[in-house]
């Protein structure tokens, strides 16, 4: 990291005529230069190090072989980090093939979705590895699964009654892609009419 100061001094270096010995407007003049310059790169290597925090996270949970200790801590920990949207609503008036009303069919309270049945589908399922129950304290039933085909989390949360209580997707970057967003809509579409098909 490399640290520049512009000033005004009409390309002389500043310690040509700026020098803390006997100025107390100097000292005042270069002391505050200092604590702008160190404010400066906290900020830039505290992000950095929220940024590398977070990739590593990411990379953690969307590796099969990865077992935290902690699980729920671990994603509640990574969704404060990453853009967490409701499916629901980034589809709402944003899409164009009615998968809008589909998942809102297929989430809400009249869903004839078996949503236990439906995990326990998912787990087999290559289009959602790797998956996680992530069930804890304050969460009742909640699931995470990885899309690897677009690189996003659905993070699923049930009620008592096993009804779908939320469901977001989560992404890495705060600005994602729409085009990712839509794709994973589409695989769980698909995926739960196919399940729905088979239980006929």
């Amino acid at each position: 990291m490399r640290l520049v100061i512009l000033c005004r001094t009409q390309g002389r270096n500043l310690s040509d005529f700026m020098f803390r010995e006997g100025s107390n407007v100097a000292i005042h003049i270069i002391d505050n230069i200092v604590l702008e310059g160190t404010g400066l790169v906290y900020d830039e290597l505290a992000y950095i190090a929220e940024k590398l925090h977070k990739n590593a996270m990411w990379k953690n949970l969307s590796t099969k072989s990865f077992r935290p200790r902690h699980a729920l801590e671990y994603v509640e920990e990574l969704m404060g980090l990453c853009s967490v949207q409701p499916v629901l609503q980034v589809l709402k008036g944003n899409s164009k093939d009615g998968a809008d009303e589909i998942m809102e069919n297929l989430l809400g309270p009249q869903s004839p979705i078996d949503w236990r049945i439906c995990f326990q589908c998912m787990k087999k399922e290559h289009s959602f590895g790797p998956y996680r129950s992530v069930t804890g304290s304050g969460r009742h039933d909640a699931h995470l699964l990885f899309v690897e085909a677009t690189g996003l989390f659905l993070f699923i949360e049930l009620t008592p009654a096993g009804k779908v209580q939320t469901a977001s997707f989560i992404e890495k970057e705060t600005n994602g892609s729409a085009k990712s967003r839509n794709m994973t809509t589409q695989i769980l579409i698909n995926f739960l009419l196919h399940l729905l098909w088979q239980s006929l």
